[in-house]
């Protein structure tokens, strides 16, 4: 069964009610590009913390259509062989006033092997700049909140 991770709630209860509760409207998606064991982060223009590829999930769209689409509006990355691999719970982001923010996010991710050249074009209005970093130090980056949640998420599964 998938779950919700609730990381400021306790007890399989709590994730199972947030599970019911916020599975039947996930609020957006989140996209990590991995390659060379190292995870593609945005600097993001909001806020200034580092994040992945992104965001809200379109009338119309499935969840995977929405990462697909975010991954080439924010990093110019065109990849339809995204894979789903869980879902993570934030709740209300303290950065922003609604709670447009809070809910689950479904996670997918893309692994380039070493021979693969991915051409990066960062959306100036979503990331000032990007980097990528190692899987092991990337929790130690200041990283968006949503970001963080899916990248614990993806180095647990």
């Amino acid at each position: 069964m998938t779950t919700c991770i609730d990381y400021h709630q306790k007890g399989d209860n709590d994730m199972i009610e947030l599970t019911q509760k916020h599975l039947m409207n996930p609020k957006g998606v989140g996209v990590i590009v991995i390659k060379n064991n190292k995870v593609l982060l945005g600097k993001r223009t909001d806020n200034g913390k580092w994040g992945l590829a992104g965001g809200g999930i379109e009338d119309g769209e499935t969840p995977k259509q929405a990462a697909i689409r975010e991954l080439y509006e924010e990093f110019g990355i065109q990849n339809e062989n995204i894979k789903y691999f869980g879902v993570s719970y934030s709740p209300i982001n303290p950065d922003k006033k609604s709670d447009s923010s809070d809910g689950c996010s479904i996670d997918f991710f893309v692994e380039y092997n070493d021979s693969e050249d991915i051409k990066i074009s960062l959306s100036k209005r979503e990331f000032s700049e990007y980097k990528w970093v190692d899987l092991n130090d990337v929790l130690k980056e200041d990283l968006y909140v949503s970001s963080k949640h899916s990248l614990e998420l993806f180095l647990r599964v």
